[in-house]
């Protein structure tokens, strides 16, 4: 089996390799269950953005588009917190200016960025709280952070998995955390050290499936 890199799966789901690589990889990802949990994390990072997107669309002309830009972390290494400066101009560049800013913040993965995986022993404690606790679209400040579960979903070998949202003074990330063996196994994307590519939301999905707000509900009530 090739060893994919995030470049050949965002190729894959956007529907760009040719029809021999698209069926090979569809294959390859078909039997491998790692291979099937990153496209599965990819496409539901998409909804995110989609849904992150239609949010300030909606709130483009009143206040509250000013905390959803500030909520959004820099994709500019060398923009420091204390220099974070956002031109607002008619709506559609402020929606063009939004895509290279707060698709860092909630959505996409991240060439060459830090991922890494944790056990239940880590220092993500706190955060295990949060993604057995937490409601989608909850939010809750802890420390100096402020934390927002955006998402669950059911993976095509029936895991739970959950999306998180941190926002620190230095920068923000994204946790995605799948339940294994009675604990969370953990996976990190540091939004704000890496290019972001986008990955297409109409193409395979294999079986991931989007909680409804009852069958989070019900999940949480037994775990």
């Amino acid at each position: 089996m090739t060893n994919y890199s995030d470049e050949q799966l965002s190729a894959f789901l956007d529907n760009e390799l040719s029809p021999s690589e698209y069926q090979q990889c569809a294959e390859d990802i078909a039997a491998n269950a790692e291979l099937q949990r990153r496209v599965d994390a990819l496409r539901a990072a998409d909804e995110i953005a989609r849904d992150y997107f239609k949010r300030v669309d909606e709130q483009a002309d009143n206040g509250a588009l000013i905390d959803l830009i500030n909520s959004a972390p820099s994709m500019d290494l060398a923009t420091s917190t204390m220099n974070k400066v956002v031109t607002l101009p008619t709506k559609k560049p402020l929606l063009t200016r939004i895509t290279s800013l707060a698709v860092a913040a909630s959505v996409l993965f991240a060439v060459g960025a830090l991922w890494r995986t944790v056990s239940v022993t880590s220092p993500y404690a706190q955060e295990q709280v949060l993604l057995s606790e937490l409601s989608s679209g909850e939010i809750r400040s802890y420390d100096d952070s402020r934390a927002e579960l955006v998402q669950s979903w059911r993976t095509s070998n029936g895991e739970i998995c959950r999306e998180l949202m941190l926002h620190r003074a230095e920068g923000s990330n994204t946790i995605i955390g799948c339940w294994h063996n009675h604990g969370w196994e953990i996976t990190t994307l540091d939004n704000d050290t890496a290019d972001y590519q986008p990955a297409s939301s109409n193409d395979v999905t294999f079986g991931a499936e989007r909680l409804t707000p009852e069958e989070e509900r019900r999940w949480l009530e037994q775990h």
